[in-house]
């Protein structure tokens, strides 16, 4: 997990592995949600879009999974 600027303003990213692969999901102008922590199970629905040689999520749906 990262906060890191898009376009100026703040955006958190957090990488989604599983066995299929890695993806990233990216919400803009937070730095932070209550319950995404290292670790915790996180189910995302969107649309991705391949940036460079990786999938990216912007401001995905997203569910907390039970630990």
């Amino acid at each position: 997990m990262t906060a890191r600027p898009t376009s100026g303003q703040p955006a958190l990213a957090v990488s989604i592995s599983d066995e299929t692969g890695t993806v990233t999901a990216v919400w803009t102008g937070r730095r932070e949600i209550g319950g995404v922590t290292l670790g915790r199970k996180i189910a995302i629905s969107g649309v991705p879009v391949l940036r460079g040689d990786h999938l990216e999520f912007t401001n995905p749906d997203y569910t907390l999974l039970p630990r």
